[in-house]
């Protein structure tokens, strides 16, 4: 792989790790918040306000698609990173919970579409047989974001209060612009949908790429959606359209409720604020290493398999934090939840993405990861219930616990994976390997 098709691969990597950064901020802040009574917060105002995050990244993953269309990835990228650094700063003066949560719900809008545009972008500068590994990569991004705000948290919060850690989250992005502005390319696939072909070979051969004859706007996609569906539902792949969306909830569920209320449900089992952080860093952590190594266990050992065991291990883990344990028990069972089911559900899409031919495949993903989307805002708004709830705190690890088990459950149903050339028999495109090749 050429030098400069990594250094592509990075900054996607970088634009995920802010994006982190600035959705995980909340759940950091959030104990300083409840405790210090700041703007009189509830717990069900604040699960409302978290969800309120995840629903802005709803819509904005679906305005996404037509605007990377119109624009391209590399326009909405910069973009994106524009309009959450504006808003990251503008959280940090918010004068009440009112305007704090939709200054929130705007920076979902923001970062909607960036995971799956990075992710995209970073693949095409990627060896394509090493796709797997450097799509998990990059949203490996998103979890060591999570472990730079707790690790800031621990640091910041007990001495300058949560306003800074919102300031830090906007020089972030402020920082990483103008190296995005300079070095970030525009993806030739979407050039030669524009129909500028001179352009598309310019970057192709600058990064060592191949550029397909067909420019990809040439192709009646959106036309056949109806057929998509038609296909999805079919019986060879109905179980798979009906499995996938559900576990997604779940394991949307499981994620964004611990990401949320984790320091907050640990500080009313008593333990000290900084002691919460540095679990919510290992929770962190377990996520990272979980999206980069189990994408290789489920190469070698099948992915359905893969991804039932590690939800059934999280859901094992997360249950077992509501039992009084020793400390560094405590550790170990909250890095496994972190690898085990967050790692799962970074490999679940990629078994779903795998799991159709290719004329459906956009179509599929984003009916899976609608649905997941829809169980990140149920997670935080189902934690704010039960810390607001007359029940014991350990019983919200119970049904986070719960949650990861469904999610390993539901997988299973889907049919086990079949040889690639039965998935994909249309990829191997003619490619074009020369700016002098007619298009």
């Amino acid at each position: 792989m050429p030098r400069s098709g990594i250094q592509v691969v990075y900054l996607c990597f970088l634009v995920v790790l802010v994006d982190g950064y600035d959705i995980a901020v909340y759940g950091t802040v959030l104990p300083a918040l409840l405790n210090q009574n700041v703007w009189a917060l509830s717990p069900g105002l604040a699960g409302a306000i978290a969800s309120l995050t995840l629903l802005g990244q709803i819509l904005g993953a679906f305005a996404a698609g037509r605007l990377t269309d119109r624009y391209g990835r590399r326009t909405l990228l910069l973009a994106s990173v524009c309009v959450f650094t504006v808003l990251t700063f503008l959280c940090a003066v918010a004068p009440g919970p009112v305007w704090f949560g939709l200054l929130r719900f705007l920076m979902g809008l923001a970062v909607g579409g960036v995971m799956p545009t990075a992710i995209a972008l970073a693949l095409e500068f990627a060896p394509r047989l090493r796709h797997n590994f450097y799509g998990s990569a990059v949203q490996a991004g998103y979890g060591l974001g999570a472990v730079t705000v707790a690790v800031a948290g621990i640091f910041i919060l007990p001495e300058l209060g949560f306003r800074m850690m919102f300031v830090i989250g906007g020089l972030l992005g402020l920082v990483m612009l103008p190296f995005l502005w300079r070095l970030l390319p525009e993806s030739p696939e979407f050039l030669m949908a524009r129909g500028q072909s001179e352009r598309a070979f310019q970057v192709a051969e600058r990064f060592g790429l191949t550029v397909s004859e067909t420019p990809r706007g040439s192709q009646p996609a959106r036309a056949d959606q109806r057929a998509a569906l038609r296909t999805m539902m079919s019986a060879r792949y109905r179980r798979a359209t009906i499995a996938f969306p559900i576990s997604g909830f779940f394991g949307f569920l499981l994620a964004f409720g611990l990401l949320t209320w984790l320091p907050v449900i640990l500080g009313q089992e008593g333990h000290a604020l900084g002691s919460a952080l540095f679990l919510l860093v290992a929770l962190n952590v377990g996520s990272s290493l979980g999206s980069l190594l189990l994408s290789r266990i489920a190469d070698w050992l099948g992915p359905r398999g893969t991804i039932a065991v590690c939800f059934t291990v999280a859901g094992i883990c997360v249950a077992s934090v509501a039992f009084p344990l020793p400390t560094p028990m405590l550790y170990v069972l909250v890095l496994a939840a972190g690898f085990a089911g967050f790692g799962a559900q970074v490999v679940s899409f990629s078994f779903a993405g795998d799991s159709y031919p290719a004329a459906v495949r956009g179509t599929a993903l984003g009916w899976t990861t609608g649905m997941a989307r829809i169980g990140g805002i149920a997670g935080p708004t189902l934690g704010g219930l039960l810390v607001g709830s007359a029940v014991a705190p350990g019983w919200s690890f119970v049904t986070f616990g719960a949650a990861a088990l469904c999610a390993g459950v539901v997988i299973l149903l889907v049919p086990r994976a079949r040889r690639a050339a039965d998935l994909h028999p249309d990829e191997s495109a003619k490619v074009v390997p020369s700016q002098n090749t007619p298009v």
